[in-house]
């Protein structure tokens, strides 16, 4: 497992900016909040302005809170392995702490740095299993290398790493193509709370009408045959992005429980670098952690008959849809 201390001898040894940029973007998504932090609080001296605007998300990370959360780190990476890593709150035991896990999108991408991500959860303590998804493994539609090659065997294999039953409460999390596999995966987990972050189905608008029509199997993540058994499911989506939204009304017609979240305006699919550039994730994960559901089901409702019972009919009318 590589330190943030690490990280910052490869930057001095290398000169060329395009690999110095390449050491970042794996370090933003490899080391805890507060290495990140402190490795980026080095770079002025380095490399001066270039350096730091090659960072990802550097005024973020380097900003006052995550600086002061710095000085009392909370969680530590405690496993790396190919396409999974475990990272562990240092100050309460398993029965006081959420357990979350977080499932990337292809190339193993969570729409913003890993590390950022973390620094959007609730500050409560917390335990963190990351999973990627190699980028040869599209959508998730094979599993997981080293853990399973549907929804149920990689739900067996973290059973089979973490004791679920010893936490308080356990999240499951999804970004883009994974965001629809951690909803089955939370399923078989019996998770309280399952979230998809821009979430879409492993087609594009050409094929998307076959998706529609077929089903690889019973553990497939877009399979309807399989009640649902886990706990609040929510998937946020971009509500002038066609296909997020063509595949987030294809989720809800499956799944007619779960909530939609829908942010009106935005045409990106990266949602969640809106939510927190907006300062909108850390209310976002208050009501969606809240033991009623009252608060997010009305933001459901609310943003979701304005961005498509509104906004997408206006945009229809003026012919840009």
């Amino acid at each position: 497992m590589k330190s943030g201390e690490q990280y910052l001898e490869e930057i001095k040894a290398s000169t060329r900016p395009i690999h110095r940029r390449r050491i970042l973007q794996n370090a933003c998504n490899a080391l805890p909040p507060d290495e990140l932090t402190a490795l980026y609080l080095q770079l002025p001296s380095l490399g001066g302005r270039a350096l730091c605007k090659s960072a990802p998300y550097y005024k973020f990370m380097t900003a006052r809170p995550r600086q002061k959360a710095a000085k009392r780190p909370q969680l530590q990476k405690t496993v790396e392995e190919d396409g999974f890593r475990f990272f562990e709150s240092v100050h309460e035991g398993a029965a006081k702490k959420t357990l979350y896990v977080m499932f990337g999108g292809n190339g193993g991408q969570f729409l913003i740095p890993f590390s950022a991500a973390l620094c959007v959860l609730p500050k409560a303590p917390k335990d963190v299993a990351a999973v990627f998804s190699p980028e040869s493994i599209m959508f998730y539609v094979n599993g997981v290398a080293g853990m399973g090659r549907n929804a149920f065997e990689v739900a067996r294999s973290l059973r089979a790493r973490i004791e679920f039953g010893d936490y308080a409460r356990v999240v499951v999390m999804g970004t883009s193509s994974g965001g629809f596999f951690a909803h089955r995966v939370a399923a078989f987990l019996e998770a309280d709370v399952s979230i998809s972050f821009a979430g879409v189905y492993p087609a594009d608008r050409s094929s998307f009408g076959d998706v529609e029509n077929r089903s690889r199997s019973a553990f497939d993540p877009i399979c309807a045959c399989r009640p649902h058994k886990g706990g609040r499911m929510i998937n946020v989506f971009a509500g002038n992005n066609e296909f997020d939204y063509a595949s987030s009304r294809k989720l809800k017609c499956i799944r007619p429980n779960m909530l939609e979240l829908c942010l009106p305006h935005h045409e990106q699919h990266n949602v969640l670098q809106a939510m927190v550039n907006k300062h909108w994730a850390w209310l976002f994960f208050k009501m969606a952690f809240a033991e009623k559901g009252t608060a997010i089901g009305w933001v459901s409702a609310i943003s979701k008959g304005y961005g498509v019972f509104v906004v997408r009919r206006i945009r229809q009318a003026l012919g840009v849809v």
